[in-house]
């Protein structure tokens, strides 16, 4: 019995540990926007000119890889202060959930993730593209 309550209190102090570890390793806002715009950049060069083959003509189509990686470099600063004001942060002390909304334009889709940061670290775990009317 004793080795159990000697286990029992060991495993809580871990436990505690653990939990305020996770509290203070919580990411920050301006962390998330950092990775954010790394992450989102990567996803709209691969995925914006998919999204666009319908509407685009012949050139457009066959160039759009090409001019929307440049674009999107160029835009960068604006993609940041985009993410910055679009983004849902839920902080739940041990871990934090961003959800994140990009329209690029009118026209254009909009894009949703969803990201959770943990540990100092952030795991993105959605990302979709919802089509505007």
């Amino acid at each position: 019995m004793k080795g159990f309550k000697v286990a029992a209190g060991v495993g809580g102090i871990a436990l505690v540990g653990l939990g305020l570890s996770m509290a203070i390793a919580n990411p920050h806002s301006e962390d998330y926007e950092e990775f954010a715009v790394e992450r989102i950049t990567v996803y709209l060069k691969d995925n914006a000119c998919k999204e666009f083959r319908e509407e685009m003509g012949d050139f457009l189509s066959e160039h759009c890889p090409k001019i929307g990686k440049t674009l999107i470099d160029i835009g960068r600063p604006q993609l940041k202060d985009a993410i910055a004001r679009r983004t849902e942060r839920h902080n739940l002390i041990f871990f934090s959930i961003y959800e994140t909304t990009v329209s690029l334009q009118t026209l254009a889709p909009t894009y949703e993730f969803k990201t959770v940061g943990v540990l100092q670290s952030f795991y993105l775990y959605q990302a979709q593209t919802i089509q505007n009317p």
